[in-house]
């Protein structure tokens, strides 16, 4: 499906286009983000950013983005009502999701599902002084482009066996999950969920940014091709782009 790129943007942040869709960003940490090279003043157009959960790293620059560009926000309710307050109105320029809830558009399904981690707000007071305020649950998100391409972003998590349920009724064609292995599961988990789901791509991410444990990549993927040989790995480095073929 060449008409979809995906740009990785750094850590745990994608901008997906589609001729049909627009651009969507999923968790768009750029400011502050020391891997990422997209500036937020760059930034002229949105059409959804879907924010996995309130964490600094997760929820970013989500609100900017969102006033920029009057972009959509795909949230849980919690956090979308968090962006009410920052003047994104809550049900208008928002979609509030919960588990299992879906955004159907003409080209484009955003369904969310469940995460294991934390999920507090980490939004300005949080820069303060270390307030967090509820943010519901962490979760994931299935994109499905076209019903031709579908990408199941599993956002910060622990490896659990749901993961093959999702692959049974999204059959997503390609992954993105974390390695990092101190405030996600690591390389082993991630090399079990792989096999778990058995995707044609997967893309690892939310490794070896900020003060987390040095990952050998190239050790994870000499593992997932060997054990989980129908899995194509894609290593992305910021501001690199991929296409499916």
């Amino acid at each position: 499906m060449k008409s979809l790129v995906i740009e990785f943007l750094g850590h745990a942040s994608f901008l997906f286009t589609h001729p049909a869709v627009g651009s969507v960003f999923l968790d768009p940490w750029l400011s502050g983000n020391p891997a990422c090279r997209l500036r937020l003043e760059d930034v002229r157009e949105a059409s959804y950013v879907a924010v996995t959960h309130g964490h600094r790293d997760h929820l970013g620059d989500a609100i900017p983005i969102c006033l920029r560009t009057g972009a959509t926000l795909v949230a849980a309710a919690d956090l979308c009502a968090y962006a009410a307050r920052s003047g994104v109105p809550y049900g208008e320029q928002s979609y509030p999701l919960n588990i299992g809830g879906t955004l159907r558009r003409e080209a484009l399904a955003i369904t969310m599902v469940h995460a294991i981690h934390a999920a507090s707000i980490q939004g300005r007071a949080y820069q303060v002084d270390r307030t967090v305020e509820s943010g519901g649950q962490a979760t994931g998100f299935i994109f499905a482009f076209e019903q031709e391409f579908t990408i199941y972003a599993t956002g910060d998590t622990g490896v659990f066996g749901d993961m093959k349920l999702f692959a049974e009724l999204y059959q997503p064609d390609l992954v993105i999950l974390p390695i990092g292995g101190q405030f996600t599961m690591g390389p082993r988990e991630a090399l079990r969920a792989l096999e778990l789901m058995q995707p044609r791509y997967a893309i690892p991410c939310h490794f070896q940014t900020g003060p987390t444990p040095q990952v050998d990549v190239e050790a994870f993927a000499a593992d997932v091709r060997r054990q989980v040989p129908q899995t194509q790995l894609i290593l992305l480095q910021p501001g690199e782009c991929w296409q499916p073929v």
